[in-house]
């Protein structure tokens, strides 16, 4: 009997070898998928929490040059989710004028068109550079409050007494059925306290 060498494989052969493939390359794509998805909500984790620090930091800077926390300014009071500024007017250089007597007001709340965002509004005083306006901040705000030693602005009896205002901005987003939330929390002083 003649022994033939063997060259190639059996269809067996091919169809085991065919089955491996198709189950490597289908765990090859579940991972990939995986790793996007977790890609995107790393990113949105990031964005949210990029939206509220710039948020925090813009009213930080407006405490630090605040004076005195108001206890109302036109339709506004100050409440738990509502902060009224006085601040010293700025000239044309961004210098304060005069701090005693010439004050610009501040007010930072959610924004009632858009309660996710933040809503910062100026009231400038006639001798201030700055310009009176409202502005809309984005930043996926589920929680924005303010207190002092540790009681919200709503409850404090006198704002004269408060030198210091702790802000905490709690953000929240979901994508792709993965809500992600981020916690920031400061405290700031007033000027010249």
């Amino acid at each position: 009997m003649k022994i033939r060498d063997q060259v190639g494989f059996t269809i067996a052969e091919l169809l085991v070898a065919s089955a491996i493939s198709v189950i490597v390359c289908a765990a090859v794509a579940i991972m990939t998928s995986s790793v996007s998805v977790n890609i995107r909500v790393l990113e949105n984790a990031a964005g949210i929490a990029n939206q509220g620090r710039t948020n925090i930091e813009l009213i930080s800077r407006d405490i630090r040059q605040a004076s005195h926390v108001l206890t109302s300014y036109g339709s506004y009071t100050t409440a738990d989710d509502v902060l009224i500024l006085q601040v010293a007017s700025i000239n044309a250089t961004g210098d304060v004028i005069d701090p005693k007597t010439l004050f610009d007001v501040m007010v930072y709340t959610k924004d009632a068109a858009y309660p996710h965002t933040l809503q910062r509004v100026v009231y400038a005083g006639s001798s201030s550079y700055r310009t009176s306006g409202s502005a809309t901040h984005p930043g996926n705000i589920k929680t924005l409050y303010f207190s002092w030693n540790g009681v919200g602005l709503g409850s404090v009896a006198d704002e004269s007494y408060v030198d210091i205002v702790t802000v905490r901005i709690v953000t929240s987003a979901t994508v792709l059925g993965v809500e992600t939330t981020s916690e920031l929390v400061t405290n700031a002083t007033l000027r010249n306290r």
